[in-house]
């Protein structure tokens, strides 16, 4: 005689299986993020570069700018 499972073992079994893979991934990913301290970085490094100008190599023209 062939014995069935009820579904709801079906959908709990699931979900755990569901829960270990999202809780393995959430572990596995959140390695390597630490906290940086703005004060000891050089102040020359927060600052942002000139922007490329029109006519200089690696502008790129937006589909905004003026003829």
């Amino acid at each position: 005689m062939k014995k069935e499972i009820h579904p709801g073992v079906i959908v709990a079994v699931i979900v755990l299986i569901l829960a270990v893979v999202v809780g393995i991934f959430m572990t596995t990913s959140n390695q390597g993020t630490e906290k940086v301290d703005i004060k000891q970085l050089d102040p020359k490094s927060l600052e942002d570069g000139e922007p490329i100008k029109r006519g200089e190599p690696g502008y790129k023209e937006r589909t905004t700018d003026p003829d």
